[in-house]
């Protein structure tokens, strides 16, 4: 099972755990980290290092940050050459895309997981009239 780790500015990390647990009870092997306005760009890499070996399996971890090219991913991206654990980071997150990844983690690879993010993302993105006009 690949261990998670959701990345983000201020509380959506933990948003975002709120809601998972609510829709599909207690998770393992995976965690929220926030980063907070007195937090610099080192304090949250070492913490996301920390976090990394806390969620460390023998598949890996992957890193779901919130937005590409803020401060979660950038401190991420320091961590993917790591390979105790090995660590693929995937940007975007949105609810839809982390219910499918938790139900997949024990089925796929750690890079199955990583690509599979970036469909999961686009079919979860829909205009509500067009789909219903479509009925």
């Amino acid at each position: 099972m690949v261990g998670i780790i959701v990345a983000s500015h201020g509380q959506l990390a933990g948003g975002f755990m709120d809601a998972l647990e609510m829709i599909m009870g207690p998770q393992e092997k995976i965690t929220a980290l926030a980063l907070e306005p007195e937090m610099g760009p080192e304090d949250y890499r070492e913490k996301l290092k920390e976090a990394a070996r806390e969620m460390d399996t023998p598949d890996g971890v992957l890193i779901m940050a919130d937005l590409f090219g803020g401060t979660p991913s950038n401190a991420s991206a320091y961590l993917l050459d790591s390979e105790d654990p090995p660590i693929e980071i995937v940007t975007g997150v949105n609810l839809p895309m982390l219910l499918e990844i938790v139900n997949l983690r024990s089925s796929m690879s750690l890079g199955e997981l990583a690509r599979n993010c970036r469909e999961l993302a686009t079919q979860s993105v829909q205009v509500m009239s067009e789909v219903m006009k479509k009925n």
